[in-house]
């Protein structure tokens, strides 16, 4: 059908006019045939009929109108043309109104009084096109709207002008089987805009809507509305090509921008969502925004194509930005969500913002692609990678998933930034052990790694997964810095056994590694799991700083006992490593776990640092006895650095059962570093050992500050040299040091001369200088090559005077014949003994030990008679009982109550047998001179009457 102008088929009942008159196809006569009017509207009676194409074509000119309007509208095969014109489809239900707006070439319909539509269908190829030089526009407006078989609407822009564009607005909208919507730009001309308002959008088995630029015009935008859901489900039956939403530029042109709206958005089996540039032109942004989930979900059917959502660059222009704003996002089985470059341009930034949770989980079913959630600059790119921000309630990452920022060219990576309120939970390992879960920040290129920080309220690292920001090329390493407010937990290894948990910066390249710096509450490193800082190649390890409130617990080895729990910075290549530092409450570290800072190779081990404000608690051995737990500072066999020093500041030091503070080097061309420490107390017991091993430099020292030493069951201090190094040197002050159990401090040499030992204490107990190791308790500094070579101990120990405090002796003797010829029980000038005194003390009401109780018997001494002595003087009469200045009777005791009271005692009473009485009335008898009168021990009897 060849119309030579504009076309509207519509099952309308009338057409209305602007001057209110009716044209009615069921009453024509009603209004005159030969008015001229505009139409203002086409209105529908109670059972608008239905419009079905059957021809192959159905053209208008090009710039004109053609448009289908009734109940359902079918278009089974053929094609609908208006080349750089309009094209109306609509179906509408019962008494609707359509109303038209006139152009400057024809009309355009407005549906905004129809409260019902009908379904619109296109199969079997149906084609709907105003594609041209300017490219025309379109509008669909049904209930259900469905493209199958490969069916299209296109408006594309051919030439200089701008598109118009595409609407479809609907109750549900569903594209399979191949079908397109299209809106591109070939030409010059600016692209038009894609615009799709629904309740439910599904797009699947390879169909596609798309509003991008191939030519020198910049693309439009693609804008999604659902109410309900967004699905893209799988590929075309041959997988060549993805169930699609997408905004590109393969020209000059810049990509528009791809926006969705809606209650859940679902990306699944192979399915894609994109804003991307392959040319030279920048890439538009794509943004989400799902009231409820996002769902990035597997792989196609065959497993070679993942699901995505992407922002990216493949060429000279710079990628887009890929926002999300949910309620939870998940990727999962294989999926990706990513911000890329692949050219030289920058690759744009990936924000997600998911009030509940975020979830990265697993892998595909054949273990090739890892659910990733990443900004990366790929390999033979240029340009930087974008940054990587995460902002939820709760991040989990876990079997295998990954969550980066990556570079593998000449660009930089971006930043991983995460801010999780409640937790950040990473967990396990690919399905056979090979590949961590983790969250990363390296570079692989020239470029430089990006910063990765955590902000949350509690970490969780377990079972083989892993947090890590490194170099291992040429480019340095970002920063990891995890703020937590109450805790870190980093926990055990995979389910093989041969990857360790960790928080790791790393460098393996010739780029120094980056900080790493833990704040919390509590620090938790258990079952062989690893926080480092580390270094492999020429690049120098970065600093591994924790400050942790409450407490540092590093703890036990792996299942397998291959692994000790460490905290560590170290080296293994050429570059120096970093040095720990770690702020605390306490710290405990126990069961062959380890902190430490080494040197497996030519660079400088760093220094270890501890302030703790309770205590450091080292205890024990691993399972297996091989390793002890403990504080180190080390140079490893075959490595030729030096050790770094070893600080500790802490309430108290407790080193128990096989633990360790040491520093140590192993090789002669290695010194050890100095140990230090700081303690209110100190404490060694069972084979608790504090060592300074050197075999080369004369750096071995160790310094003790402390209030109380104590050195229990073979413990040690000791500075030990091997080959022909000078001795350590060991320096005490403290208050109190006690050795018991054949504990020693030493500082002795292998072939060269002895260190020393310099003590100032106010007291030692237990140890004694020796020139040379005994089975008791010895301080010594001696050399294997004689006592010509030991080295020198030094005890500044205050010197007591056994005479302080002592009475001088009179210098004329004592007669003790007179003393003993003197008449004890005579009177000298009234005064028995002329004044000798005997006393009998108490034990001030206290038991004989804590544990007994108080005995309450009398233990006065009675009087005994003198044998050889007589008196004819009478005894003197004792008068009653008595303790104020009047002498009277005890009182009267009160005639009987009907009801006794128990009342606070006023008054008291010695019996005959010394025991005190407490009364209940005060005593008001007649006071005497003598509680114990003078007896007279004359007359043999030693009476007391």
């Amino acid at each position: 059908l060849d119309i030579r102008g504009s076309f509207f088929g519509s099952t309308a009942d009338s057409v209305l006019f602007e001057d209110g008159t009716v044209f009615s196809a069921k009453n024509p006569n009603e209004t005159p045939l030969l008015t001229i009017n505009i139409p203002s509207g086409l209105q529908y009676g109670s059972n608008p009929g239905s419009i079905t194409n059957q021809s192959s074509l159905f053209l208008v000119p090009n710039g004109q109108t053609l448009g289908l309007i009734g109940g359902e509208v079918t278009i089974p095969g053929g094609a609908l043309l208006a080349l750089d014109g309009r094209i109306e489809l609509g179906g509408v239900g019962s008494n609707s109104v359509v109303k038209l707006t006139p152009t400057d070439t024809s009309f355009v319909l407005d549906y905004s009084t129809v409260q019902e539509f009908q379904d619109i269908s296109l199969s079997e190829g149906a084609l709907v096109e105003t594609s041209g030089e300017s490219g025309g526009s379109i509008q669909v407006r049904g209930a259900n709207v469905n493209l199958r078989d490969r069916s299209g609407v296109f408006a594309d822009t051919n030439g200089s002008g701008s598109g118009g564009g595409i609407v479809v607005e609907a109750s549900q909208l569903s594209l399979e089987g191949g079908s397109r919507i299209l809106a591109d730009v070939f030409g010059s001309g600016q692209g038009g805009d894609v615009s799709i308002t629904t309740g439910q959008l599904m797009v699947s088995d390879g169909a596609v809507v798309s509003a991008s630029t191939f030519g020198e015009g910049d693309g439009g935008d693609l804008t999604v509305d659902a109410d309900s859901t967004v699905q893209l489900i799988g590929r075309s039956a041959d997988g060549q090509f993805a169930s699609l939403l997408t905004t590109q530029t393969q020209g000059t042109g810049k990509a528009g921008n791809v926006r969705i709206s809606t209650g859940e958005l679902i990306v699944s089996g192979g399915a894609q969502v994109s804003a991307a540039t392959v040319g030279e032109g920048d890439g538009g942004n794509l943004t989400v925004d799902a009231d409820s989930t996002v769902q990035v979900i597997g792989t196609s059917a065959d497993g070679q194509f993942a699901s995505r959502l992407f922002a990216e660059t493949v060429g000279t222009g710079d990628a887009g930005e890929l926002s999300i704003t949910t309620g939870k996002l998940m990727v999962s089985d294989g999926a990706r969500v990513s911000a890329s470059t692949f050219g030289e341009g920058n690759g744009g930034n990936l924000t997600v913002d998911a009030d509940s949770t975020v979830q990265v989980i697993g892998t595909s079913a054949d273990g090739q692609f890892a659910s990733r959630l990443f900004a990366q600059a790929d390999r033979g790119s240029k340009g930087n990678a974008g940054n990587l921000s995460i902002t939820t309630g709760q991040l989990i990452v876990c079997d295998g998933a990954v969550v980066s920022a990556l570079t593998f060219g000449e660009g930089n990576a971006g930043n991983l930034t995460v801010d999780a309120d409640s937790t950040v939970q990473v967990i396990g390992t690919k399905s056979d052990g090979q590949f961590p879960s983790g969250l990363f920040t390296t570079t692989f290129g020239t470029g430089n790694g990006g910063e990765l920080n955590i902000t949350t309220g509690e970490l969780i690292v377990s079972d083989g997964a892993q947090v890590g920001a490194g170099t291992f090329g040429e480019g340095n390493s970002g920063n990891l810095t995890v703020d937590a407010d109450s805790r870190v937990q980093v926990i055990g290894t995979s389910a093989s056994g041969r990857i360790v948990s960790g928080l790791f910066t790393v460098t393996e390249g010739t780029g120094n590694a980056g900080e790493l710096s833990i704040n919390t509450g509590k620090l938790m490193v258990s079952d062989g799991a690893d926080v480092s800082a580390a270094t492999f190649g020429i690049g120098n390890g970065g600093n591994l700083t924790v400050d942790a409130s409450s407490t540092v617990q590093v703890i036990g080895t792996s299942a397998n006992g291959e692994f000790s729990s460490l905290l560590t910075t170290q080296t293994e290549g050429t570059g120096k490593a970093g040095n720990l530092k770690i702020t605390t409450g306490e710290l405990m570290v126990s069961d062959g776990a380890q902190v430490s800072t080494d040197t497996f190779g030519i660079g400088n081990g760093g220094n270890l640092t501890v302030d703790a404000s309770s205590t450091v608690q080292l205890i024990g051995r691993s399972a297996d006895d091989q390793s002890p737990s403990g504080l180190f500072a080390q140079v490893n066999r075959g490595a030729t650095g030096n050790a770094g020093n070893l600080n500790i500041t802490t309430g108290q030091l407790m080193v128990s059962d096989g633990a360790r503070v040491s520093t140590k080097s192993f090789e002669q061309d290695s010194s050890a570093g100095t140990v230090e420490i700081n303690a209110n107390s100190i404490f060694l017991n069972n084979d608790g050992r504090i060592t300074a091993e050197t075999a080369a430099g004369d750096d071995s020292n160790i310094i003790l500050y402390s209030r109380d030493i104590r050195l229990l069951n073979r413990s040690l201090i000791i500075t030990e040299a091997r080959n022909t190094t000078t001795g350590g040197n060991i320096v005490i002050d403290t208050d109190t040091l006690v050795g018991l159990g054949n504990s020693d401090i030493n500082a002795n040499a292998d072939k060269g001369q002895g260190g020393s030992v310099t003590i100032k204490a106010q007291g030692i107990f237990g140890l004694e200088f020796r020139d040379r190791p005994t089975p008791d308790n010895d301080i010594t500094a001696t050399s294997n090559r004689g006592p010509l070579f030991n080295g020198q101990v030094i005890l500044n120990v205050p010197q007591l005077d056994p005479t302080s405090g002592l009475n001088e002796l009179p210098a004329s003797p004592v007669d003790a014949e007179a003393i003993l010829a003197n008449d004890l029980c005579g009177f000298e000038n009234n005064r028995i003994a002329g004044g000798s005194s005997f006393f009998i003390t108490g034990k001030g009401g206290l038991p004989p030990t804590p544990e007994d109780p108080v005995i309450n018997a009398h233990r006065t001494v009675g009087w005994r008679t003198r044998p050889g002595l007589a008196s004819s003087r009478k005894p003197l009469q004792q008068p009653p009982l008595a303790f104020g200045h009047e002498s009277r009777s005890v009182t009267q005791p009160q005639p009987p109550q009907e009801k006794k009271v128990i009342i606070e005692a006023l008054g008291w009473v010695t019996a005959k047998d010394g025991t005190i009485i407490l009364t209940a009335h005060p005593f008001r008898g007649t006071p005497v001179d003598q509680i114990l009168p003078h007896l007279d021990c004359h007359s043999g009897g030693g009476s007391r009457e």
